[in-house]
């Protein structure tokens, strides 16, 4: 990237968003196994085990939601840095 640029390249955004998509899959891979312990190995059936339960979907959800908003964020970003760049330019 340089200097005069505060866009990031493609690339680099490419690179950086990999990152963003491996953190998230990882994290949905890992409350997917936690829901499968509870429901296969625990049951469901005590406090504690529905509390994991519900927190478990609330972390996907929430990891999902903030991957999402996060890309329209970014991509709003971009496009409002680009039109300003080409109204001064």
């Amino acid at each position: 990237m340089s200097a005069a640029s505060p866009l990031l390249e493609p690339r680099e955004r490419r690179d950086h968003w990999k990152v963003r998509r491996k953190v998230l899959f990882a994290t949905i891979l890992f409350s997917m196994l936690v829901i499968a312990y509870v429901l296969v190995a625990r049951g469901a059936e005590d406090r504690v085990a529905e509390t994991a339960l519900t927190m478990a979907f609330l972390t996907i959800v929430s990891c999902v939601g903030s991957y999402v908003f996060g890309a329209a964020w970014e991509d709003i970003a971009v496009a409002t840095k680009i039109v300003q760049q080409r109204r001064d330019g």
